[in-house]
């Protein structure tokens, strides 16, 4: 602890300083013992209305110990400057639980605007020790704002006294049922297990979502079932949502997914239209199915997330051979997912030819082919890029037709794949292609290029 004469040098400091003696005097005490006069105008000086001191002073009532510091920091979430306000409640929450006894006693006479204020702080820490006086709080006030604030935080501190004021709140209005239902979710007891499941026919789309996404975070076996018998009279997001909770509970409890069309259906519009939480779900579930509409389903959606697309890719080595005529189709159109399709197919190739043969049908080789030189045009450059390659992997006599557009490609580590390509091949569309790329810009390629010539015209000489 500082001397007297120290300590009154350090308060007259703060009290006169400019802000960068401010500073530098409150970062000095950031982990020092301190007194509570000094923790007082430490604290004031967010006042000081400099955002760099106003800064220093959340960093010391973070890291200091002094037991105090939240009492002399909270009046600030009553402050008019929104600035001020905000700090005070981001530090108490990162306070966490050292700063809940100041935020209890702060509650008594307090404007529903501070109310709420101090209850969305409470609730983001999460110590449940303000959760009765939470409760008690929305047992009186008639805010919707500060009603909606207790609801959201009782389910963050879980606190299961609340479940019969819930229920009281959720039939005063619909408009607090989603956030009611999302708090039974979190709080997770038997009872808002209950509850949950028999409103769920009474009640509008919006709070059904609610319901059915709580259920897949606290359900058990009979809302398993219950979700189950729900799927042929379920529909678009909510559809999405169900199957996302499904498998939610499959996880959780090793359940077994009834592998009939309905299912397929309900997993394949999921992943066709869900979002793409929903589709992450319902990729997991679609590996009983090998039809048709099912691989068609993956592949349109393949390319858009990572995640999906190691769920989804071992379904498509199976058997490429039933998958090339597919993935020919989708590359017609040139789909937003083309990247992705030519990535998959040049992965699906190669692990072929490793495997020690191709099983591209002459049709599907066609196909193919036709699209790759469409892709030559494309404004993507890597798109062109695994276009030349693909096309010198599969069709290299229809490559060399192409080598003329090919070589005015604009990226240089195109160009490079392209002389990779054709340094070693002997026909009149590549000494051209040389001859253009002997003569480029960049000279990483016309060097390349001319030496490549050099030694042609030395071996023929």
């Amino acid at each position: 602890m500082d001397s007297e004469k120290g300590l009154q040098e350090k308060l007259r400091m703060l009290e006169n300083g400019d802000a960068t003696e401010k500073i530098e005097i409150i970062d000095s005490l950031l982990y020092e013992e301190v007194t509570d006069d000094l923790v007082a105008k430490v604290v004031s000086q967010i006042d000081f209305n400099d955002r760099g001191v106003a800064n220093s002073v959340s960093m010391f009532c973070i890291f200091n110990s002094n037991p105090n510091i939240a009492k002399y920091l909270i009046p600030f979430v009553s402050s008019p400057d929104i600035f001020k306000r905000n700090l005070a409640g981001d530090t108490l929450i990162k306070m966490g639980s050292k700063a809940v006894p100041a935020i209890i006693d702060y509650f008594d006479d307090k404007n529903d605007d501070d109310l709420k204020f101090i209850i969305d702080v409470a609730g983001m820490i999460g110590d449940p020790a303000p959760s009765q006086k939470i409760l008690d709080v929305l047992k009186v006030n008639k805010n919707a704002n500060v009603i909606l604030a207790c609801v959201e935080a009782l389910g963050n501190l879980k606190y299961e006294n609340s479940i019969p004021q819930l229920i009281n709140v959720y039939d005063m209005d619909a408009f607090y049922r989603p956030t009611v239902i999302e708090a039974m979710g979190k709080i997770g007891s038997k009872d808002a297990l209950n509850f949950m499941v028999l409103m769920y026919d009474k009640e509008d789309e919006i709070t059904k979502f609610s319901i059915i996404e709580g259920l897949g975070s606290i359900g058990d076996e009979g809302t398993f079932f219950f979700l189950l018998s729900e799927l042929g009279n379920t529909t678009g997001p909510l559809l999405h949502a169900l199957i996302g909770s499904m498998y939610s509970l499959k996880q959780r409890y090793d359940f077994d997914i009834p592998f009939d069309e309905r299912m397929k259906n309900a997993i394949l519009k999921t992943i066709s239209e869900g979002e793409q939480q929903y589709k992450k779900a319902a990729v997991h579930l679609i590996t009983a199915f090998d039809d048709r509409e099912t691989i068609q389903t993956c592949l349109k959606i393949y390319g858009e997330d990572i995640e999906l697309d190691e769920t989804i890719k071992p379904k498509f080595f199976e058997n490429p051979r039933l998958i090339y005529p597919y993935i020919a189709e989708l590359l017609k159109d040139l789909p937003h997912n083309l990247k992705g399709l030519l990535n998959l197919l040049k992965e699906i190739l190669e692990y072929e030819a490793m495997m020690g043969s191709i099983s591209v049908s002459g049709i599907d080789l066609r196909d193919f082919t036709d699209t790759f030189v469409k892709c030559l045009e494309s404004p993507d450059e890597e798109v062109r890029k695994i276009s030349i390659e693909l096309l010198f992997g599969l069709n290299i006599n229809t490559a060399i037709l192409f080598l003329d557009q090919m070589v005015q490609d604009d990226d240089i580590w195109n160009k490079l794949k392209i002389l990779e390509y054709i340094e070693n091949i002997n026909h009149p569309n590549v000494d051209k292609a040389l001859q253009v790329l002997s003569a480029d810009q960049e000279q990483m390629i016309s060097e390349r290029a001319s030496s490549v010539l050099s030694q042609r015209n030395n071996t023929l000489n």
